[in-house]
């Protein structure tokens, strides 16, 4: 405020103050391609935590399959040494078969047994990491019908066609070969200041 041919004003001043390099050795462009470098090391990074998640969950579903079909054929095993027991039992009565064959009759009994029962064992195992990767509970898991029938299919695969792929698309490589490029662009934003 203050008075001009004796008249009273009021002013306002107003100031912006902008700065901008007309040059930077190319700090700002090292700088730019230095995070987009950075972009697909992050890209990479979540690329590789979804394979790592559906190669656990892959095994874990074959772990399942594995088991579901290792309990069936130890259940088969198990009912034919049923049957041998049984006649076994029979013949032993009827004083045909002696003590020593009776014992190893029911012995070879009783191991399929314990393996009838390790394998219900390990579906049981099988079937609860599968569901914790899955993010369910067993009570949960009614609603959920997997699969165990599986179809095969034979591929003939040459040795040096898949080693050179796992280098193309391995994940951990990609990410190496990112980070050496973010760190060669920050030495050139080092030097560019």
């Amino acid at each position: 405020s203050g008075v001009i041919s004796g008249r009273d004003y009021v002013g306002r001043k107003y100031n912006v103050k902008l700065q901008q390099p007309l040059y930077n050795a190319g700090e700002l462009k090292y700088t730019l391609d230095q995070a987009k470098v950075n972009l697909e090391i992050a890209s990479e990074n979540l690329f590789k935590t979804k394979e790592d998640y559906t190669f656990e969950l892959t095994k874990a579903y074959y772990d399942y399959v594995k088991a579901v079909k290792n309990l069936e054929v130890q259940d088969k095993l198990l009912k034919e040494l049923e049957k041998d027991i049984s006649a076994a039992k029979k013949e032993r009565d009827a004083e045909v078969l002696s003590l020593i064959d009776f014992l190893n009759v029911q012995s070879q009994y009783n191991q399929a047994y314990y393996s009838y029962l390790s394998s219900e064992n390990s579906l049981a195992l099988a079937r609860s990491s599968f569901l914790q990767l899955l993010n369910l509970s067993e009570a949960e898991n009614g609603s959920i019908k997997i699969n165990t029938d599986l179809s095969f299919k034979e591929y003939k695969v040459d040795l040096e066609e898949c080693i050179k792929l796992a280098y193309e698309n391995r994940t951990d490589l990609k990410i190496n070969e990112l980070g050496l490029r973010a760190a060669e662009i920050g030495e050139s934003v080092e030097r560019s200041k």
